[in-house]
């Protein structure tokens, strides 16, 4: 159980820094091209669908190993599983907010 709960940062933080640099490479090649407000339109364009795909992808494969794993690896499945849906959610939502505020 010790193994799980030590490992989970771990996968968590690199799902979070892919989609972290999926967003700001996509935004540095467009903030000189574009408006900012078509910039962060051309963003949610280009990463939105990766990151929402990569997301579920891990959402399932978690969601698969809770519900075919012993007990301790349940939890972390689906703990794991929560986290993803809610960083995504957090992608989506306040990350490009806060993205675009300093512009307007």
């Amino acid at each position: 159980m010790m193994a799980g709960k030590s490992l989970q940062p771990f996968l968590l933080v690199g799902f979070v820094i892919m989609c972290t640099f999926c967003t700001v490479t996509t935004m540095l090649s467009s903030v000189i091209m574009y408006h900012h407000k078509a910039s962060i339109n051309k963003v949610l364009v280009e990463t939105g669908p990766s990151i929402t795909i990569s997301a579920f992808t891990n959402i399932l494969a978690f969601a698969i190993g809770a519900y075919s794993s012993p007990p301790e690896i349940r939890l972390f499945c689906i703990g794991n599983a929560a986290c993803i849906f809610m960083d995504m959610t957090y992608q989506r939502r306040s990350y490009i907010f806060w993205t675009a505020s300093p512009y307007q």
